[in-house]
């Protein structure tokens, strides 16, 4: 799901992309809950290859703050996807809240299209 959500992330067009530039703020309690799913370093590698993503799509579709703004929840939504195994649905549906209306939950588990 994280390789699907960082190709996700380089598919965004400007419309996605002003979404995900939107302030958001998480509770502290969801804030402690990922924390804890990722305190062993293991989200760090999806995390990473989100950010980069997002760093070579968003701004050419979103300048200035907002380009950056977009591109912090897009590395958020990687620390979220490599973490989801430690999370419980509702924690990630929580988490994945300021993501959902730019790249919603249910479209990274669909199943791959056959190649013809």
């Amino acid at each position: 799901m994280v390789s699907r959500y960082v190709t996700a992330v380089g598919r965004l067009g400007a419309s996605q992309c002003a979404v995900l530039a939107k302030p958001w703020q998480l509770t502290d309690e969801l804030s402690n809950v990922l924390s804890r799913a990722i305190a062993d370093g293991s989200s760090r590698t999806g995390e990473e290859a989100a950010a980069l993503a997002a760093v070579v799509t968003v701004p050419m579709r979103v300048a200035g703050s907002g380009g950056w703004a977009a591109v912090k929840t897009a590395a958020f939504g990687g620390r979220v996807m490599a973490a989801r195994t430690r999370l419980t649905a509702e924690q990630l549906e929580a988490l994945w809240a300021p993501i959902q209306a730019a790249i919603p939950l249910t479209s990274l588990n669909a199943p791959a299209r056959a190649r013809r």
